[in-house]
């Protein structure tokens, strides 16, 4: 049975949403809309709730025109959020000898507890970076296995509690309630990252307009996250300060007529007309240049050493991965590769998905795509979402019949029989209720028949 998923990114200076059909795990794009945000020209300030509807209203609606369906919630992740991320430990015993949902389930709520969140922020994410079974480390994927005691090591992140409240007032009031909250970086991640580079290890970087987000992949689960308060409207901001010029002909002359490769003389010119006026600009190439490379060097070297801080700048086996915005400045790939000579780098288009139009095929729609595959079940083996649902991709070939088809909800109690958990069945998640109220049920009713028989 196919569903319609709606996936809203909430960038600095632009908002995306993509609206499309999910059949057996598989998205197809119906439609999707843009709107401007201009938070960017603020500095990164918290928006207004009528800024934030407005934009929403614009998007969804553009959206909606194009798809043909209504929409009333969205999966949405909105880059300007702070947000906080911590590791933790979480250790459970096995007093049955074996690992099932149950026990990753109870293993990661421990390190949930134990890591001690600020009450003033909301959890975003719970990523499990990796599984211990008795002394075997590094364990991926534990379920189906045997042990006497079960440690997982934790990515948690979580962000203002104000921030996210206010954020689902503005979109309530464009009449779109947000079904979850994803991390920027991770939903880049999901749509440019392959499962090889994950392997080895590697960093994906999506550079926006105001920050740049870095995530760290060591195997299929995150394993750090930062993000880096500068971005590609700087490099705009300068522009428009040393040419004396507005801003949206400064973003448009950084697109258009920037190469940062160019090595020529200072005499040679640039002469760019303004759009809906007679008036035109006359600017120096090599000036252009050295504004821009002076501001893209700082972007890099803080990059440069938010890696090194991580500690996992020797593990990167996969390289860098860069997105967002900023790759669409021509020859940035070679600035890039002379910044990082060190690792391997490559910019990264997002997936192709069915129904994907060109202006979808954007460095800066990066995380847009990666909600869509976030909601199809392209997460991680097992995580808390920003609703505490456990998600669980399902394996082939261990699965757990008992716990088939129910969701875990934290706020519960551990043994609750309404506990649930999210499943990712074939790539797609699914929710269906759980069984063991209904066989109970059944076997009272049988029993009540046998008893009136004899």
């Amino acid at each position: 049975m196919s569903k319609i998923i709606t996936a809203i990114d909430m960038g600095l200076s632009n908002m995306t949403c993509v609206i499309a059909e999910v059949d057996k795990g598989l998205p197809k794009i119906l439609g999707y809309g843009f709107s401007k945000t201009r938070i960017a020209s603020k500095k990164g300030s918290m928006p207004s709730l009528d800024q934030i509807a407005q934009a929403v209203k614009t998007a969804t609606d553009n959206a909606k025109m194009m798809a043909g369906v209504p929409i009333s919630k969205a999966i949405v992740s909105a880059s300007w959020i702070v947000t906080k991320s911590t590791n933790a430990q979480g250790t459970v015993t096995l007093p049955r000898g074996e690992i099932g949902l149950d026990e990753i389930r109870r293993a990661i709520q421990a390190a949930l507890y134990g890591a001690g969140v600020p009450s003033d922020h909301e959890v975003i994410h719970v990523l499990p970076c990796f599984f211990t079974i008795d002394e075997q480390e590094q364990v991926e994927d534990p379920n189906g296995m045997s042990g006497g005691r079960l440690r997982v090591d934790v990515r948690i992140i979580s962000a203002q509690r104000t921030m996210l409240e206010n954020l689902k007032k503005g979109f309530k009031l464009a009449n779109v309630e947000i079904e979850s909250f994803v991390l920027s970086s991770y939903a880049s991640a999901i749509a440019v990252l392959n499962d090889e580079e994950k392997e080895l290890g590697v960093a994906c970087v999506d550079i926006g307009a105001c920050v740049s987000d870095l995530i760290i992949y060591d195997g299929n689960s995150p394993c750090y996250d930062e993000v880096v308060k500068i971005g590609s409207h700087h490099i705009t901001n300068d522009i428009a300060v040393v040419f004396s010029t507005q801003p949206a002909i400064a973003e448009e002359i950084k697109l258009t007529q920037l190469d940062i490769t160019y090595e020529g003389n200072d005499k040679e010119m640039l002469y760019f007309q303004v759009a809906n006026s007679d008036a035109s600009l006359e600017i120096e190439k090599l000036k252009l240049k050295e504004v821009a490379y002076c501001r893209l060097k700082e972007i890099c070297g803080f990059i440069y050493a938010s890696l090194h801080k991580s500690g996992l700048a020797e593990d990167l086996g996969g390289g860098i991965v860069f997105t967002g915005g900023l790759m669409r400045l021509k020859h940035i790939d070679y600035f890039i590769e002379a910044c990082f000579k060190e690792f391997t780098t490559r910019l990264g288009l997002p997936k192709e998905i069915d129904g994907m139009a060109e202006e979808l095929r954007d460095y800066s729609c990066a995380t847009v795509i990666g909600l869509v595959l976030y909601a199809c079940g392209e997460f991680t083996n097992y995580e808390l979402d920003s609703e505490k649902q456990l998600r669980v991709k399902k394996s082939t070939f261990v699965y757990e019949q008992d716990s088939d088809g129910y969701r875990t909800d934290i706020n519960k109690n551990l043994n609750a029989q309404e506990d649930n958990i999210l499943f990712n069945d074939q790539n797609e998640a699914i929710h269906t209720k759980q069984k063991h109220n209904t066989h109970k049920s059944l076997w009272s009713s049988w029993l009540d028949k046998i008893t009136k028989a004899f």
